[in-house]
């Protein structure tokens, strides 16, 4: 019988619930927790903290250093394992401070070497310093680190933190603090279950190659940083073409190249939007997978328009023409290498956000709400794709060399009708795609208010965008309210207590 060893410090008990999830999960492992305890009175925490804040602020100075800490665990001998499993809070970014010194330890060290080590972050958002100062504290001491896995609090950044800060200073979970419904404190079942499906994973060697030091590879490394890359040009560009159109178009070719103003300024709306799918990417490749499914489709359809463009204008080159050539390089090298990568790492392309849970509650009205988004934007843009030219004279539109961004904004809207598509097949399966939706429909009203009082085009003209402008602004509402809703009845649900 394999015998798996499991060690955690839990200060509330949510850490030690890992722990008996992850035995429930393998009957047919010999499993032993262990706890981790710190013998020191001034570390022995509980709730409620008092005082609140001096106790809780007092843990960032030490825990940031890694101050030394004298611990003890139960049992104080460790029987023999052949896989160890170690579950860390998140304090301030980094393990746990007692975790930190386990780990530290030369009694530890001495455990695992040569064996591989699945590592577990419980976590209210940030998660990945932790799980790599474990990782780097593992394999320095010879273990081989072969899954890593968050468990995060319900509820959004905020709402977990103030259903914490009202644990520590009222000693049980609250409903309402501040005049506010608090999420359930903690790991719900849907949570526990993903910590029995880790456990499951990596109990399985044949599954440690696949599943060992993922987001310590080079290959996620090199991925995080071309998207963070992606990030950071988008917002440059989305700026540039927003705010400073025909000074940008005036540096690449002539000012006529930037209109009809009106589109340029759609366009640097729309990069606005990838500046966040491609910032989720970055954040973590594999959490939010959907990211680089969108970001694929994006760059593998501009291409087709920046070489269209290009023999629409035809000569003479400008720089615009050969940054375009550029920009279509540039898409296609991205797209090919994001597959390679995604085939690499064993991303499936719909394999959807690694967050979701199967058995978690959905929206038909979300669902049925995305397809018919998708479905205006899909038959809009075809407009713009094809009678760039019409449209622009039967709104007044002005232009000098061809309505270039009109076409742009035509593809940019294919590019949202399939994300919007993406969210109406599964809101939980594929939320930053719902998200992506809202955060879209965001960016609009502004921009149309601010053409709208500018008299740019004509009264039909004006009288449309002042109407999208509402209807993108309810949109927008209706779509957070609906994705608070799913989270909201995800925390209600009767599996759930305080």
């Amino acid at each position: 019988m394999r015998s798996v060893s499991v060690f955690y410090y839990s200060m509330t008990g949510q850490c030690e619930a890992v722990a008996r999830a992850i035995a429930d999960a393998l009957p047919d492992c010999e499993v032993h927790p262990i706890r981790v305890r710190p013998t020191e009175p001034r570390w022995q925490l509980g709730v409620p903290f008092r005082p609140m804040w001096r106790t809780f602020f007092g843990t960032l100075l030490p825990t940031v250093r890694g101050d030394a800490m004298a611990i003890e665990t139960d049992p104080p001998r460790w029987p023999e394992a052949d896989l160890v499993v170690v579950n860390s809070a998140t304090w301030w970014n980094r393990p746990c401070l007692p975790v930190q010194n386990l780990v530290r330890s030369e009694e530890f060290r001495a455990y695992v070497k040569g064996k591989p080590v699945g590592l577990l972050a419980t976590c209210r958002g940030a998660y990945r310093n932790n799980l790599d100062r474990l990782g780097e504290a593992v394999t320095a001491a010879g273990g081989r680190v072969v899954a890593r896995e968050r468990l995060t609090f319900t509820g959004t950044l905020l709402g977990t933190f103030l259903t914490f800060f009202a644990l520590l200073r009222f000693g049980s979970p609250q409903r309402r603090w501040l005049g506010l419904d608090l999420p359930p404190y903690g790991l719900l079942p849907a949570t526990l279950a993903k910590a029995r499906a880790f456990a499951r994973r990596v109990r399985d060697p044949s599954a440690w190659e696949a599943q060992g030091a993922p987001d310590q590879s080079g290959l996620v490394r090199a991925v995080r940083l071309l998207y963070l890359c992606l990030a950071l040009l988008d917002l440059a560009l989305g700026i540039s073409f927003t705010f400073f159109g025909a000074k940008v178009a005036d540096l690449a070719a002539t000012t006529a190249y930037a209109e009809p103003r009106f589109f340029q300024r759609c366009a640097g709306l729309f990069l606005f939007q990838y500046v966040y799918v491609q910032f989720m990417a970055y954040r973590d490749p594999r959490a939010f997978s959907t990211c680089l499914n969108m970001t694929v489709f994006v760059r593998a359809t501009f291409p087709v328009l920046y070489l269209g463009q290009l023999a629409l204008w035809g000569s003479p080159f400008t720089l615009l023409h050969w940054l375009f050539l550029a920009s279509a390089a540039g898409d296609v090298a991205t797209a090919a290498f994001t597959l390679f990568a995604m085939r690499r790492l064993g991303i499936r392309f719909f394999q959807g956000d690694a967050a979701a849970h199967s058995d978690a509650p959905s929206s038909g009205t979300l669902r049925w709400m995305l397809l018919v988004l998708a479905l205006a934007e899909f038959l809009i843009s075809w407009n713009w794709l094809l009678l760039p030219k019409f449209w622009c004279g039967a709104f007044g539109i002005a232009y000098a060399v061809d309505p270039f961004w009109t076409r742009a904004t035509g593809l940019f809207l294919v590019n949202i009708a399939y994300i919007q598509f993406l969210g109406f097949r599964d809101p939980r399966r594929y939320r930053t795609a719902a998200v992506t939706s809202g955060v879209f429909r965001a960016l609009w009203p502004v921009l149309y208010w601010v053409t709208t009082a500018s008299g740019e085009g004509n009264a039909l003209f004006r009288v449309s965008i002042m109407f999208f402008s509402f209807f993108d602004l309810f949109s927008c509402i209706a779509i957070f309210w609906l994705l608070h809703r799913v989270a909201v009845r995800d925390q209600l649900a009767p599996s759930a207590s305080y």
